[in-house]
């Protein structure tokens, strides 16, 4: 058994190692990376500044992972370097007992990254939608003076320059998602105002021309209004997409999708028995079966992304343990106090076998060829590579 100093002062030192990890590697994926990222598209110090809350468990997705696998190299690299561990082995303890505080710190770790997690989809996405959102202006504008165009889905805008709050030449294309031609608006000067109650954004555009495919080409000498709705990349982020769904949410949401897929393949079984005995087999070519065939499919497909959806955010957050498993036996191996060199010896793996498993795991579940528990697919394996190399600390 491992006596309480030495409990004491192993923890001690993976606390120490992993919170300021932690905070290094946040501060600089929020500051160096977002903080940045939102300058160079124009945002100002406010909404920049109001962007920060909700990038922090975006970025400690990332983070935390990082920060318990550098911590354990680092804590074991070091004491079996200086002989720490050789010198605890003569006084009979098993390095088993030596490793046993990280284990409990790797599981309260993954406890931690699995709320932040759900944290980061249920409400620091959103919290980052609505923020750009409500600087949209700001950000067209900051993007039009650099002389980039300034575009979504549906439309696109460039400009020859920018005085103020007056655009010249802009070129505004207005896209369409049914094959009908782009209309094409050109003008001589523009300007953007943004509709605090209808939540849009008005582009007005002033002596020009409007070009509608081959239907010809219009002259307007006042002004031509489009309005752009800003309220969908909120409804967006807060739509029932299972991405977006926090875990207590999952549980309810999967029920109504299972039972709305029942109703509709009964729905489409009494239709389909009726054709059958009335001799119109035709129909069940028809568009309108089609059509409740593709229904069918995108519920299939929306009930087996939300059964895979909480077992992909707990595999995910229980990364840390797994990464401690691995990583402090490694470090006892390696005697290396250069902790860069420990880290990088088991950060390369995890990189090139744990993410890709994941990932496979993830997206076979997610289309349903394998069951939601495959996402622990790259836990497993580690954890079996973990066991493997404690077997090793024991007898050496």
């Amino acid at each position: 058994m491992l006596p309480r100093a030495i409990t004491r002062y192993v923890i001690f030192e993976l606390l120490k190692v992993f919170f300021m990890t932690l905070a290094a590697i946040t501060l600089f994926m929020v500051v160096v990376v977002g903080v940045q990222e939102a300058r160079r598209q124009g945002l100002g110090f406010g909404p920049t500044f109001r962007l920060i809350p909700y990038t922090l468990p975006v970025a400690m997705r990332v983070s935390i992972p990082a920060s318990i696998l550098l911590a354990v190299c680092a804590v074991f690299g070091r004491m079996s370097a200086d002989n720490e561990i050789v010198a605890l082995k003569s006084m009979g303890i098993s390095p088993i007992s030596i490793l046993q505080p990280s284990w409990v710190l790797g599981f309260a770790a993954s406890l931690f990254a699995v709320f932040v997690n759900d944290l980061a989809v249920s409400w620091g996405r959103p919290g980052l939608e609505r923020v750009v959102q409500e600087s949209i202006e700001q950000i067209a504008y900051g993007l039009l003076k650099t002389g980039q165009p300034f575009s979504t889905a549906n439309f696109s805008l460039s400009v020859a320059g920018v005085e103020g709050k007056q655009l010249l030449r802009p070129t505004l294309v207005l896209h369409t998602t049914d094959g009908s031609p782009e209309t094409i608006v050109t003008a001589r000067i523009a300007e953007m105002r943004r509709n605090e109650e209808q939540q849009s954004l008005s582009i007005v555009l002033t002596d020009g021309l409007v070009e509608v495919g081959e239907k010809g080409v219009f002259a307007f000498p006042d002004t031509f209004v489009h309005e752009i709705p800003l309220a969908d990349s909120v409804q967006a982020a807060n739509s029932s997409s299972p991405s977006n769904l926090s875990l207590r949410d999952m549980s309810g949401e999967t029920s109504a999708q299972r039972h709305q897929l029942d109703r509709l393949q009964q729905e489409m079984a009494t239709r389909a028995a009726y054709l059958m005995l009335s001799g119109n087999l035709q129909e069940l070519t028809s568009p309108e079966w089609e059509l409740l065939r593709l229904r069918e499919d995108q519920s299939h497909t929306r009930l087996e992304r939300l059964r895979s959806e909480p077992w992909r955010r707990w595999a995910n957050g229980f990364s840390c343990l797994c990464f401690t498993l691995v990583g402090a036996p490694v470090a006892m191996r390696m005697r290396n106090a250069n902790l860069f060199t420990t880290f990088f010896s088991c950060f390369g793996p995890i990189l090139g076998t744990y993410y890709p498993l994941l990932a496979y795991g993830v997206d076979r579940a997610k289309c349903g060829a394998l069951p939601p528990y495959a996402v622990w697919l790259g836990n497993t394996v580690y954890l079996l590579v973990g066991i493997l190399f404690l077997r090793w600390a024991r007898r050496h």
